[in-house]
């Protein structure tokens, strides 16, 4: 779609996710194309002040400052977990490696099923079983390099569904550790934290100005 909105065989506007396209040859920089921030658009939303609104609605939890801390503790502790393991996924798919780096859920490198914790022992596990050290540590400072010239984070790029269902595995630890019995769905999560979203997106959210900018250069 892209290429045909460039080679103007089609006219229109196209919002997409950035993925790790930012990082190859063949990106597209186009007034017709905008992107997101981060690799998805759930990098955006999935912010403390949205998982903290989700909580407090579903988990009938007060959203005070010990309740925040606790959220952007987990967020900042689940980035440096997965640190290496988004540079290893940045580097799969730019080399075409084929391997099964991350995935789109979280679950097999938590301390267990419905934790939102993870296992250091697991992802451990895991880089051997795939070798990714021996196959990506030579190219790992040239990834964070860009990634530092992109101006922008590792955990920027984490996939927005691990990022989703990480998230969705916090919220319901948080609910349950309230003593409430509710378990909030994939589809309630989703539609909870857009709206969330819709609350908290202003001049203060780290990705406003991106997502301004982008809006602004359109061909319209």
């Amino acid at each position: 779609m892209v290429s045909k909105v460039i080679f103007e065989q089609i006219d229109a506007l196209i919002a997409s996710d950035l993925d790790f396209s930012i990082f190859g040859p063949d990106h597209v920089v186009s007034d017709s194309v905008i992107y997101t921030y981060g690799h998805s658009i759930e990098n955006s939303f999935l912010c403390d002040d949205v998982i903290c609104k989700v909580i407090k609605s579903h988990g009938r939890i007060k959203n005070d400052p010990e309740s925040r801390v606790d959220c952007n503790n987990w967020i900042l502790n689940f980035f440096q977990d997965f640190h290496d393991l988004i540079i290893f996924d940045i580097l799969n798919v730019l080399k075409s490696t084929g391997l099964d780096v991350v995935g789109d859920n979280c679950t097999r490198f938590m301390k267990s099923q419905l934790s939102p914790a993870s296992s250091a022992e697991k992802i451990k596990t895991h880089m051997v079983k795939f070798k990714l050290n021996e196959v990506f540590d030579v190219h790992k400072v040239e990834i964070e390099e860009k990634i530092t010239q992109s101006k922008r984070i590792s955990s920027d790029f984490i996939r927005g569904h691990f990022l989703f269902s990480a998230a969705l595995k916090y919220t319901n630890h948080r609910i349950k550790s309230a003593r409430s019995s509710k378990n909030i769905s994939v589809n309630a999560f989703f539609s909870s934290a857009i709206l969330a979203f819709e609350t908290v997106f202003n001049e203060q959210h780290p990705h406003f100005n991106h997502y301004s900018s982008e809006i602004q250069r359109l061909n319209i």
